[in-house]
């Protein structure tokens, strides 16, 4: 499976999945590329679900104010 980009849970469960696979590739293979694109899409991820909490925490503290 080919991933653009991570956008679920389950996307992001299913390229845990193949990284696992692809953790011993000999560098300069296809392989070791693939590896490398998902790591940067891990990192890319995880990077938007800090930033949608950190919005949440946010909100949260907002509303309490107006109570």
């Amino acid at each position: 499976m080919s991933f653009k980009m991570l956008g679920s849970s389950i996307e992001y469960l299913q390229a845990a999945k193949r990284l696992e696979e692809l953790a011993h590739a000999p560098p300069g293979t296809p392989q070791a590329q693939e590896r490398k694109e998902l790591i940067k899409l891990f990192r890319e991820f995880e990077k938007d679900m800090v930033n949608t909490a950190d919005k949440n925490q946010q909100l949260t503290k907002k509303s309490e104010r107006l109570k």
